[in-house]
């Protein structure tokens, strides 16, 4: 299951409350289709808005695996700066998907995500957060 939490500045966060498990596989597979599906969608979206005379859409998706604080009503209490920072980095006419080496490491570990491949873009300083932060572009071999 998967949760929309809310909207901030454009960017839609979800959460994959699941994942909490490190060693929920089924949870870590069903963040990862969802995310490709995003990207895999895009062009058929914007090819539909703009049937509707409407202006095509144009989104980045990116991942990362960390604490979050909700209120009870689902609310972030504390957005996550690091993706957002990542979601900076990325170009939104790459349809690929970027993924910060904290939620890499953990699906390496899986054989079940052999059939990705994980290309290191390298790295990045993220100003207050931790140093050497390395990102991903994630697609499926």
């Amino acid at each position: 299951m998967v949760s929309l939490v809310e909207e901030l500045v454009k960017v839609l966060n979800f959460i994959f409350p699941k994942t909490g498990d490190l060693n929920n596989l089924n949870s870590f597979k069903e963040m990862m289709e969802c995310c490709i599906a995003l990207i895999e969608k895009q062009e058929n979206l914007s090819n539909e808005m703009r049937l509707k005379n409407l202006p095509a859409i144009s989104y980045k998706v990116t991942a990362n695996y960390e604490k979050i604080d909700l209120a009870g009503d689902n609310t972030i209490l504390k957005p996550s700066t690091t993706a957002y920072k990542i979601f900076t980095l990325t170009d939104p006419n790459t349809n690929i998907l970027i993924i910060a080496d904290d939620i890499q490491a953990i699906l390496i570990k899986f054989k079940e995500f052999s059939r990705y491949q994980f290309n290191n873009l390298g790295n990045v300083s993220l100003v207050d957060e931790k140093p050497n932060y390395d990102v991903y572009s994630v697609s499926r071999i």
